[in-house]
């Protein structure tokens, strides 16, 4: 299944892309138009350019199409898009909030940039001295970890090259600013990082009504 954390437009991705699922069926599943599914793929195809992002929807891709159920073989209103994904490919919930929280405040320290190379296993936090140098190592972290964080666009590339170099966003910045909000006894876990009730998201018809799991960023089909 899809972790929870995984952005409700990557799962409307693959759930188009890997199953074949239409666009009208994902918008009635999700009780909105087409054009808002349409948008979102969209907008996640073009941020195939980025590696990590990249990387994160091939691993993904793959998880599904091991998994793969015929869309045939339901009906449009009453199927369901649920996937076993092997949750050691990224990170769980917890591992992301905690990785997140370290990495992301060392990435707010002036010149600090996430480094990544096509034949690095893990990723690197420097700070990048003038010339376009880097200097001082700030912090170790695996790939998959930047890989979620790059799906969840709490980081960005702005030149892709032999070894890539990512800032944090505005996104990132706001994740980071709840992370370090301590959750108060009794109240809801942290936007965007919670596990659901059984620690994944789906899509489910089963009911005879429409309803979208909440994504990661509290997005559904708005």
């Amino acid at each position: 299944m899809v972790p929870s954390w995984v952005p409700e437009a990557a799962i409307r991705y693959l759930a188009h892309t890997e199953d074949g699922h239409s666009i009208r069926a994902l918008a009635r599943l999700g009780g909105c138009h087409a054009s808002t599914v349409l948008r979102q793929i969209r907008r996640v195809e073009n941020r195939r350019d980025d590696v990590l992002v990249d990387e994160a929807l091939r691993g993904l891709g793959r998880l599904v199409a091991e998994t793969d159920v015929d869309p045939k073989q339901q009906e449009a209103d009453t199927m369901t898009i649920q996937h076993q994904f092997d949750t050691d490919i990224l990170p769980d919930a917890a591992t992301l909030r905690r990785e997140a929280r370290r990495i992301l405040r060392r990435m707010c320290e002036p010149g600090a940039v996430l480094a990544v190379a096509v034949d690095m296993e893990k990723a690197v936090v420097v700070r990048d001295a003038p010339g376009g140098t880097s200097d001082d190592r700030l912090a170790v972290l695996d790939r998959a970890v930047a890989q979620a964080m790059a799906l969840k666009d709490w980081i960005a590339c702005a030149a892709p090259g032999r070894v890539s170099r990512y800032t944090i966003t505005s996104a990132g910045r706001s994740a980071l600013n709840r992370l370090l909000v301590a959750t108060p006894a009794g109240a809801a876990p942290e936007a965007g990082l919670a596990e659901a009730a059984s620690g994944f998201v789906h899509i489910d018809e089963a009911r005879g009504g429409a309803r979208t799991a909440p994504g990661p960023d509290g997005a559904g089909c708005g």
